[in-house]
């Protein structure tokens, strides 16, 4: 696909090539050449050639506004066809950077990967650049989908059919076979309403060709977590849609305030505490236990900072280590409307960044009482600086200092990642199991959350989320 001028010369000077090549061939065929050799190169250049001026033909219609109507028939294609509203818009490459406040570079390298290497927010900032806004819905035609084709869809974008069966169809609708169109229904508009993309025509501003029929936000396969992600920031929205905001306490902003605030008239700091003091400072807490993708996030959604934490095991260390990781960050400006989103514990891209470090020394010493660094410094010590031997050597400190082993456990891991070492299993080790952490965070959550200020759908995507019946 041309995408740009120099493209465009470079294309009509191949083709010129391409004709010059065809020319030759049949005003002097090579002697040499067997007439059956002949015909095949005479077709094979002929085919490319036709390629070449189709693609100038289009790239011609659009930058003339020749075409009214761009039509998007398989999401993989929303980059190509940003780029062909782009063209049609009569925008530069420069001229979109400008709008975006990008350089000119960034939207070359966008448009070469056709939008793969983009965020789904940079699309979105795309889509409004130029100039696109949203029509009137248009219906679902059922016929051209069945519920397998979206299954296997959903699982290319990182949802597994097990995964999406279990939350995003109500389980009623899939008892027997004769339910399956009730259950496609249901996914189209919950696939509509979490990744926004509207069964609907797009249209460009009225000095510009109109309109795009697609269904919006990110290709597919952009990486396995897009759809996760999509769902779990839905479903953040639902939450701070259905908490209601009463006066919010302000977040102390050192640890030592913060520790002393939650821990008031209590032997020690506990998730319960902690979990009830944050949504009293107006921040919504979301738990989830899907197996895979990241393992905590922080949004602004509708003026509002909502975390979402994501764990499966049942040590109250680890769930709290993460929750105090992600308040740190919602004491803070969001970057950007894609929010925080943490990746894999070992990920050292994740323990580069000087947030993501403040962030853990904020949760450690808050957990630790301000003695992290040095408890992490005496069992390193203590170890001969083996890691073969903390493991045997963060009890004896622990219980020495007054402090819980399995949060020192965590914290050191921490604190290792940052020096390349993964010392994550050996602190998942040290972890001890409560009875239900998870229990404990949606058992507060569902005192906060109130669902009938949720439409029957979006409340049932919120149950089936966090395992409520529906």
């Amino acid at each position: 696909m041309i995408s740009n001028e120099r493209q465009y010369a470079a294309t009509k000077a191949q083709a010129s090539r391409f004709k010059a090549a065809l020319s030759r061939l049949r005003e002097s065929p090579p002697k040499a050449l067997h007439p059956t050799l002949l015909t095949a190169e005479q077709d094979a250049i002929e085919s490319q050639l036709d390629e070449l001026l189709e693609e100038i033909q289009k790239f011609e219609e659009l930058r003339e506004g020749g075409r009214r109507q761009l039509e998007l028939d398989d999401l993989s294609g929303l980059g190509e066809l940003l780029i062909r509203a782009r063209v049609a818009s009569g925008l530069k490459q420069k001229d979109l950077a400008s709008l975006l406040g990008l350089k000119e570079q960034q939207i070359q390298r966008y448009e070469d990967t056709r939008y793969h290497s983009a965020a789904w927010h940079r699309m979105g900032d795309v889509v409004t650049a130029l100039g696109l806004t949203l029509a009137e819905p248009a219906k679902v035609n059922t016929s051209l989908v069945t519920l397998d084709s979206e299954l296997k869809q959903l699982n290319e974008w990182g949802l597994p059919t097990s995964f999406v069966l279990r939350r995003l169809i109500p389980q009623r609708l899939i008892a027997d076979g004769s339910s399956r169109i009730g259950a496609l229904e249901v996914l189209l508009e919950a696939k509509r309403r979490i990744f926004s993309w509207p069964s609907a025509s797009l249209d460009m501003a009225a000095d510009r060709p109109s309109a795009l029929a697609v269904e919006f936000k990110r290709p597919a396969n952009y990486r396995k977590q897009t759809g996760y992600l999509a769902y779990a920031r839905y479903l953040a929205g639902l939450t701070v849609a259905a908490s209601a905001l009463a006066k919010p306490r302000p977040v102390p902003a050192t640890w030592s305030a913060f520790r002393k605030v939650v821990s008031a008239g209590l032997e020690e700091l506990t998730l319960a505490a902690t979990m009830q003091f944050v949504w009293d400072s107006g921040i919504p807490v979301l738990a989830l236990d899907d197996p895979g993708g990241f393992h905590g996030a922080c949004w602004e959604i509708e003026g509002r900072k909502v975390i979402v934490v994501k764990q499966r095991g049942r040590s109250e260390a680890r769930w709290l280590f993460d929750l105090l990781h992600e308040v740190w960050h919602a004491r803070r400006p969001i970057p950007s409307s894609e929010g925080i989103v943490e990746g894999p514990e070992n990920s050292e891209e994740k323990w580069r960044s000087e947030e993501e470090q403040a962030a853990s020394e904020f949760a450690g010493d808050v957990m630790l009482a301000g003695k992290s660094r040095h408890l992490a410094t005496v069992c390193v010590d203590e170890a001969q600086n083996s890691v073969e031997r903390l493991k045997s050597i963060v009890p004896v400190v622990a219980k020495r200092e007054g402090v819980s082993v399995s949060a020192l456990a965590n914290y050191l891991a921490y604190r290792l990642a940052r020096q390349g070492v993964n010392w994550w299993g050996a602190a998942q080790n040290l972890q001890r199991e409560q009875a239900d952490p998870l229990g404990v965070v949606r058992q507060i959550f569902n005192e906060r959350v109130d669902f009938t200020l949720l439409d029957e759908l979006d409340a049932g995507l919120l149950q089936e989320a966090i395992g409520e019946a529906v």
